[in-house]
């Protein structure tokens, strides 16, 4: 089982994905997609959470609709019909959650305080078993003793990205509930290569004059993500974000960010005229990439289209435009050369031509705001 995968397609993102689809598209069948998948994704968090707010009786709303949330799944799977007759996935989901509700309300009843349900999970075990006999299918003693050492010490030395486990890093255990937060920009090499050919007088002329309406949806995304993590990780004043960063509001580009909101506030809307600055930003990467192909230089980059852009909705304190410039840049420029790779790779046919991991995921949570 390829855990990793499975995250990314049971995820609330892909589920406001098929809803904006269905809305564009006129396919009301993809809407009982997106439904699943949000079950889906709501029974996974509740018993992989590690966090005491869910399931206990310090809030006994929160405990409640776990609850219900917990038995409409039950009902769902067991009412689901899958051809060849009941299957051995069926019956797991449903032992697993009976189990968790049971123990969970005896252990709350004899006083404890709240129930970490992936305290119950085996899958740290169900992980090494599955590493192990990617090596051998029938391992001896020896054989096992031998990959348990090796395994040990690099997975501590270094993530493997091409594996089927999920990360399960100790400092996360008891802390935010499931997952980990990704972030796409660090360790990003600026430069996709050495070389680059002379940049036209006219570059700037060749952006396109507007942006489909999915590309649209996607860039909203992206840019309050940039705006969020430059707010959290970087210095700046409350004064900084006045008209930049505004409550929820509705426009043709705002659809799929609202469908995966589904608490107000949580994710990051910026205003209509710091979204026309992220659109004129973008227009002027497409026209760059167009002229330099994959020989883009973040920092050259950055530059040219600074002396370019003619909207300038940010304040000037702390250099908030500068900063969002250059983290938008370099996000591009990481997307970029990932595509530019695996099209070189497709030419050679190279069967392993689609790029790492990393990369294939960051352009199915975007979608197609990565091509020029």
């Amino acid at each position: 089982m390829r855990v990793t995968n499975t995250i990314w397609v049971f995820n609330e993102a892909t589920a406001a994905a098929l809803e904006y689809l269905a809305r564009e598209k006129n396919d009301l069948s993809m809407n009982t997609t997106a439904w699943f998948i949000k079950k889906f994704r709501r029974w996974w968090s509740l018993l992989m959470s590690t966090n005491g707010i869910a399931l206990s009786y310090k809030s006994i709303a929160k405990f409640e609709e776990a609850h219900n949330d917990l038995m409409e799944f039950i009902d769902i799977v067991r009412g689901i019909y899958v051809k060849g007759g009941w299957k051995p996935w069926q019956r797991g989901v449903l032992v697993a959650t009976t189990g968790i509700l049971s123990i969970s309300v005896e252990l709350l009843d004899s006083g404890f305080d709240f129930v970490l349900c992936k305290r119950f999970s085996s899958n740290v075990i169900e992980n090494l078993f599955s590493v192990i006999r990617t090596r051998f299918k029938v391992p001896t003693a020896l054989e096992w003793r031998n990959a348990l050492k090796s395994i040990i010490l690099s997975q501590y030395a270094k993530t493997v990205r091409t594996s089927n486990y999920e990360l399960d890093l100790s400092e996360k255990f008891a802390t935010d509930g499931f997952g980990t937060e990704l972030d796409f920009l660090r360790g990003t090499a600026s430069k996709c290569s050495l070389t680059a050919p002379e940049w036209p007088q006219d570059w700037a002329s060749k952006a396109p004059p507007s942006l489909s309406a999915k590309n649209q949806n996607a860039l909203f995304c992206v840019a309050g993500y940039i705006l969020d993590n430059i707010m959290t990780n970087q210095k700046v004043c409350e004064g900084c974000f006045d008209g930049v960063i505004v409550p929820r509001y509705r426009e043709e580009y705002t659809l799929y960010i609202a469908s995966r909101e589904f608490e107000e506030g949580l994710l990051t809307f910026v205003s209509p005229e710091v979204f026309k600055w992220f659109v004129a930003v973008e227009g002027l990467f497409q026209a760059a990439s167009a002229c330099q192909g994959s020989t883009l230089d973040s920092k050259v980059l950055t530059s040219r289209i600074k002396e370019s852009v003619q909207l300038h909705p940010f304040p000037t304190c702390h250099s908030l435009e500068e900063k969002t410039l250059s983290r938008f840049v370099l996000f591009r420029v990481k997307i970029h050369c990932a595509h530019a790779t695996r099209e070189i790779g497709s030419k050679k046919n190279n069967p392993r031509s689609k790029g790492s991991a990393t990369a294939g995921g960051h352009e199915f949570a975007l979608g197609s705001v990565v091509r020029p």
